[in-house]
C-alpha cells in the first residue's frame, strides 16, 4: 500500500507542487503538540497553542493542513469525516485552499500516514526501549488501510463540500 501511495503521489502531487503557494509551517501539527482550553460558554473547545516547532519549514502551505487532518484522522472510525473536517474548516476560515491545493490533499494526507508508519518502524527499530516512537505507528496504518480505501472523488467531493460552506 505504501508503493501505491507514494506512486499516486509521485504522479499526482510532484508534477502540481511547484505551482502552489509556500509560507512558514509548523509541519507536525498532531495531537501532541497542540493545546486545547477550556470549553467556553457554548462548549466549544479552542486552540490555545502550538508545541514542537523542531519541524518549522519553508514548504508548500497545503502540507500543514494535511498533516493536521492525517493526525486527526488518526483513531478515528470514519477517518476523514469527524475531526479532520472541523480542522479542514477552521483552516479554510483563515487560509481558504485553492483548487489545486484541494486536489492534492487526498494524496498528501495518505502520504504523511505512510511516513508516520515508515519512520516509526525505523526509528523503533534503531531504538526499541522508546516506546513513544510507536504511539501513532499503530493506529496511523488503520488510518492509512480506510482513507486509501475511499475513492479519491468521494473524499475531493467531501473536502470542497467542506470548504464552499466555510
Amino acid at each position: 500500500m505504501v508503493t501505491e501511495v507514494m506512486d499516486a503521489y509521485e504522479s499526482h502531487t510532484l508534477p502540481v507542487l511547484k505551482s502552489l503557494p509556500k509560507d512558514y509551517i509548523h509541519s507536525d501539527l498532531n495531537d501532541h503538540n497542540i493545546l486545547v482550553g477550556e470549553p467556553d460558554k457554548s462548549e466549544q473547545r479552542r486552540v490555545s497553542g502550538i508545541l514542537d516547532f523542531a519541524d518549522l519549514v519553508f514548504s508548500y502551505r497545503v502540507v500543514d493542513i494535511a498533516t493536521a487532518m492525517a493526525y486527526a484522522a488518526i483513531g478515528n472510525k470514519d477517518g476523514l469525516n469527524t475531526v479532520s473536517r472541523h480542522v479542514l474548516a477552521g483552516y479554510q476560515k483563515i487560509h481558504p485552499l485553492s483548487d489545486k491545493e484541494l486536489d492534492v490533499l487526498y494524496y498528501l494526507i495518505a502520504g504523511r500516514l505512510c511516513q508516520t508508519c515508515v519512520l516509526s518502524s525505523f526509528y523503533y527499530s534503531l531504538h526499541p526501549a522508546n516506546d513513544y516512537l510507536l504511539v501513532h505507528a499503530g493506529p496511523a496504518w488503520a488510518t492509512l488501510q480506510e482513507i486509501w480505501s475511499q475513492p479519491k472523488a468521494k473524499v475531493d467531493e467531501m473536502f470542497k463540500s467542506v470548504c464552499n460552506s466555510q
